[in-house]
């Protein structure tokens, strides 16, 4: 999956999920879904880091880098 298309399926997970109630994201959800079935990458990838910048400038995130809260979706 290029970067592009992994940006707005983050975006339109964490829109979906926002939505539902679900704004707090830790570690190992973020890893869960930056790896759809057959994909294996970090949080720590420079592509992954790149894109979650650019939903936090977007101003859809706020990167917290906790474990327990690695970032928090803030609208849908």
């Amino acid at each position: 999956m290029d970067q592009n298309e992994l940006l707005k399926m983050l975006e339109a997970g964490f829109r979906r999920f926002y939505s539902e109630g679900y704004s707090r994201w830790s570690r190992d959800k973020v890893i869960a879904a930056i790896n759809p079935v057959g994909e294996s990458r970090t949080v720590d990838d420079p592509e992954i880091q790149n894109i979650l910048r650019e939903l936090e400038n977007r101003g859809l995130i706020l990167l917290k880098h906790d474990n327990d809260c690695y970032l928090e979706v803030l609208h849908d």
